[in-house]
């Protein structure tokens, strides 16, 4: 199906609007599949949902093989796309992969074009050693595999697994981090819990977080506790999707609250994201809860996007990494 779109910017990217009709038409929900054809350069992609409408994103590779720009006038062709999605592993990515079952698995769950992105980027590398620290970097992060910087000494927890602490940013002295395990799943949840029942009666509903399941998110995801006397008093969990590194959740006790403690979580992310190779982090917050927009805004973020997701009504922000 055809149609003519205006090249143009996409939240925190560029993109052609898909009309609603032909989104409709191909008959595979509202995030369909599909191969993209503009100037005969065609790519594989997905629809995404974007302030209420149909957005094909277009990197700058593809800009540049299709021979556009943004506010370029096109005739672009979409198909859906059912033919199964394969990123082909270089063989020291895939030997570095199958070494770490926790990085092997959460690779394998990444999306096509976040798996073909994190691939590119290894491929792309100058040298032996910028492709190797690519690599590991990648495991680190997807395997959540946390590292609080030089000083941090393993240790181990009660079921023998080796975790990292260390002391939390400067701002929250008597702090330490670590990688959450599967048995701080209940401290995690009451945690969470506590921290976001005053928003209940403010939004009408029950906030998103008090309504996950903890032991898949630690096990899917980074998730790092903040301790205080063996006792949990922040949290906050990491991930990689395809719109970049993305803080899902940060969230502290309210008996640690006005101690610096959700900034200085906040540092530990941005500074596993630059770690991990990106130039940005990104969260949503509920759009009433209006503390968290003040402090984010106040911080360095800027909102890019307001979707509405599972009745919520979400902002979405960006902080670009110095």
């Amino acid at each position: 199906m055809r149609f003519p779109a205006t090249v143009e910017p996409a939240g925190n990217a560029t993109g052609i609007e898909v009309p609603a009709e032909i989104v409709t038409a191909l008959g595979a929900g509202k995030r369909p599949k599909v191969a993209i054809t503009i100037n005969g350069h065609t790519w594989r992609s997905r629809v995404a949902s974007v302030g209420g409408r149909f957005i094909v994103g277009i990197s700058a590779a593809n800009r540049a093989a299709c021979g556009i720009a943004e506010g370029d006038r096109v005739e672009a062709e979409v198909q859906l796309d059912t033919e199964p999605r394969v990123v082909a592993e270089p063989p020291d990515l895939a030997e570095a992969l199958d070494g770490d079952p926790q990085a092997r698995a959460a690779f394998d769950r990444l999306a096509y074009g976040l798996k073909r992105k994190h691939v590119q980027a290894i491929r792309d590398a100058k040298t032996p050693q910028t492709r190797q620290r690519r690599i590991t970097a990648l495991i680190t992060t997807i395997g959540g595999h946390h590292h609080m910087g030089e000083d941090a000494r393993p240790t181990a927890t009660a079921g023998g697994t080796p975790t990292r602490q260390a002391p939390v940013p400067d701002q929250a002295r008597g702090y330490s981090c670590r990688r959450a395990g599967p048995s701080d799943a209940p401290a995690v949840a009451a945690l969470v819990h506590a921290a976001y029942q005053h928003y209940v009666e403010r939004i009408g509903s029950t906030p998103g977080p008090m309504t996950d399941d903890y032991q898949q998110v630690i096990r899917d995801y980074q998730v790092t506790v903040a301790e205080q006397d063996a006792a949990i008093a922040g949290v906050i969990v990491l991930r990689i999707t395809e719109e970049g590194f993305l803080i899902d959740n940060v969230a502290v006790h309210p008996a640690h609250r006005g101690r610096g403690l959700g900034r200085a979580l906040l540092d530990l992310a941005e500074a596993e994201a630059r770690r991990a190779g990106f130039g940005s982090v990104y969260l949503y917050t509920h759009e009433k809860m209006t503390e968290n927009l003040a402090l984010y805004s106040k911080i360095g973020y800027a909102e890019y996007d307001r979707r509405r997701l599972d009745g919520f009504s979400l902002v979405y922000m960006r902080k670009h990494l110095a």
